[in-house]
């Protein structure tokens, strides 16, 4: 029978490179990601694409990297058995890999249209809604957040980022 911590270093040996490897390229990734989208979306745009509002690429990029980066960590944390790995580090790499996943959401779910008559709106959590000039009561640029924020008529607040 061979000794378990004979299994556990090759497995160490196998798996950390490759761990490695992945923290590496999430570091990477913002710039990769940017670069691969200019490439493929190279004189594509047309007007329709100008009325629609949304979170920059990049910050996408940042969000998937930092998500890749924290868990794997986690994971590298958890392979390599380090003494100095406890439930409060474990949480530590999961509350800011979960950070990673809230900005994806945003991402995703954050996009905006104007059109002729308003604003067609989405939200991070909840549904959007749609927003005519009309009813617009109230417009104020928030500088700390870099964002616009619109108040109408019924109490809606719609951030603008």
């Amino acid at each position: 029978m061979e000794d378990p911590s004979i299994l556990s270093d090759l497995l160490i040996l196998l798996l950390a490179p490759v761990i490695g490897i992945a923290i590496i390229v999430a570091m990477y990734l913002p710039w990769i990601i940017v670069e691969i989208w200019k490439e493929f979306h190279k004189g594509q745009k047309d007007d329709s694409d100008l009325a629609k509002i949304g979170p920059e690429l990049w910050f996408l990029s940042l969000g998937i990297s930092t998500s890749v980066f924290f868990f794997g960590l986690l994971v590298m944390g958890y392979v390599t058995h380090n003494p100095t790995r406890n439930a409060w580090t474990d949480l530590g790499f999961i509350a800011f890999g979960t950070s990673g996943i809230l900005v994806i959401v945003y991402c995703f779910r954050a996009r905006h249209e104007l059109f002729d008559g308003g604003l067609r709106y989405g939200k991070m959590f909840g549904r959007g809604g749609v927003a005519l000039w009309s009813e617009v009561v109230r417009l104020e640029y928030r500088k700390h957040f870099q964002s616009f924020r619109l108040e109408t008529r019924d109490g809606r607040k719609i951030s603008l980022s």
